[in-house]
């Protein structure tokens, strides 16, 4: 220890023989500035001893519970004693009073010093909403006073939503200085103007739970105060690899909108007019091959069958079938799929089919159920939608790239990635006009391509 922070020890033991509290705070500024060791910084109060001690402690020294009621006094206690942040507020939250399947109360503890008795040292509660089963609601998070900024309030909960279940979706209303924190568990926070506008007809939260937050939101605005609404996707245990078998002509096509599902690309060119707020890059690996005529066959040939060794290859084409079973399968094995996906308007899709004799043998899957196209960016001068549909409605199961693609991510269960891909398609088209200069500035940055590369392999 510096010499100076010695003689600052010496002095306040030597004025009155103690160290209360107010000396011990103005200790740990001094210590902070003369010590290098990250346990001292971002203290705010405390007791020597019990400060010095945890900040050399590993994350190991704590555990993880799940407590049922009816709860002992200790839990009222450190609610009362941590939850208000006025000093001379002491509340208690509501609480479970009986022991079910939809609420839930997580703590984190730590062996006491002068003990036996483990105390709490962050509490939260999980409470599964009665409106929609998918959605938890995170609330009543609570860290003591002695041990904040130190990350165990964020080690408690990607815990506990572990935990509890790892499927559901998480969300969770709090003031605008914990963004930061919260963007680090793993939450989204959702900007104001999503939750305003409806220039979508696919938002990123059930409409109940935008207007429970709305209602929040406006008593908070009352007293002068700001909540952000915050959401937790569950992960999908496989992305979807997708291959766009894509033909030349498709590539300078401005109506092209296989690029929307490349996050940088929207970002800079839509994120302005509409933020992104689900990232797909971990939902989804989409990559790129040019066809241009019968010359690129061998090329094209020699990356299916490199693929074909360590993935499951199908093509997303007409006459195939939906194997339930081998899909189910294939979310239990480490072998994952690739779908292939022709690229282009469907007469130089059929003309790719007929002249790539390898994609003949690929096993060939069709939508189970083929939602109503809302792509409208291209008009039907040559009586395409009448020779290519198989229904009545104009050529509504004529589907184009992006939805080809958000319909294939929720036949495998990742409807939150769908409806963003949806979204962001419906966003591109409303704006169409004054998307284009932008994204022309956008592709000098990232290159033609959707990872910025004329091909690329998965």
């Amino acid at each position: 220890m510096p010499a100076q922070a010695i003689r600052v020890i010496q002095l306040f033991v030597s004025f009155d023989g103690t160290m209360n509290t107010i000396s011990t705070r103005l200790l740990l500024v001094l210590l902070s500035q003369n010590n290098t060791r990250p346990g001292f910084n971002g203290y705010r109060s405390g007791r020597i001893n019990q400060i010095a001690k945890f900040s050399s402690s590993a994350p190991n020294d704590f555990e993880c519970h799940r407590i049922f009621p009816p709860f002992d006094r200790e839990l009222h206690e450190f609610y009362r004693n941590n939850f208000s942040p006025q000093r001379n507020k002491r509340v208690v939250p509501s609480l479970p009073r009986d022991s079910n399947a939809h609420d839930a109360i997580y703590v984190l503890t730590k062996q006491s010093c002068d003990s036996q008795k483990k105390d709490i040292v962050v509490a939260l509660r999980l409470t599964r909403s009665n409106v929609d089963k998918e959605y938890t609601f995170l609330r009543s998070l609570c860290c003591a006073k002695e041990h904040r900024r130190q990350g165990l309030g964020l080690h408690l909960v990607r815990a506990s939503l572990q935990s509890y279940d790892s499927t559901c979706c998480y969300y969770c209303f709090a003031s605008s200085d914990l963004v930061g924190f919260y963007q680090e568990a793993g939450f989204v926070r959702i900007p104001p103007n999503v939750i305003k506008d409806t220039m979508s007809n696919y938002t990123p939260a059930p409409k109940w739970l935008l207007q429970y937050f709305k209602s929040m939101a406006d008593r908070w605005n009352q007293r002068g105060k700001s909540l952000e609404l915050f959401l937790h996707y569950p992960v999908q245990k496989f992305p979807t690899h997708i291959v766009l078998l894509q033909h030349c002509s498709e590539v300078s096509k401005s109506t092209a909108t296989g690029w929307l599902v490349d996050d940088n690309l929207y970002h800079d060119s839509i994120g302005y007019v509409w933020p992104s707020v689900v990232p797909l890059g971990p939902r989804v690996h989409v990559h790129r091959w040019v066809w241009s005529g019968r010359n690129d066959n061998v090329m094209i040939e020699k990356k299916i069958q490199d693929l074909a060794s360590n993935f499951r290859l199908f093509l997303l084409w007409t006459g195939g079938s939906r194997n339930e079973e081998e899909t189910q399968r294939n979310s239990e094995e480490q072998t994952e799929s690739v779908y292939i996906i022709l690229d282009g308007t469907w007469q130089e899709a059929q003309k790719m089919f007929r002249k790539v004799p390898l994609l003949w043998n690929l096993p060939r899957i069709s939508f189970s159920d083929i939602p109503s196209s809302k792509y409208t960016l291209r008009r039907d001068y040559t009586g395409w939608r009448e020779r290519f549909s198989t229904r009545s409605d104009g050529g509504g199961d004529l589907l184009c790239t992006s939805e080809v693609m958000a319909t294939l991510l929720g036949e495998r269960g990742d409807v939150i990635g769908a409806n963003e891909i949806r979204c962001r398609l419906d966003v591109f088209q409303m704006n169409y006009p004054l998307i284009q200069e932008q994204r022309q500035k956008s592709k000098h940055k990232h290159g033609n391509d959707l990872h910025g590369n004329d091909s690329k392999e998965t």
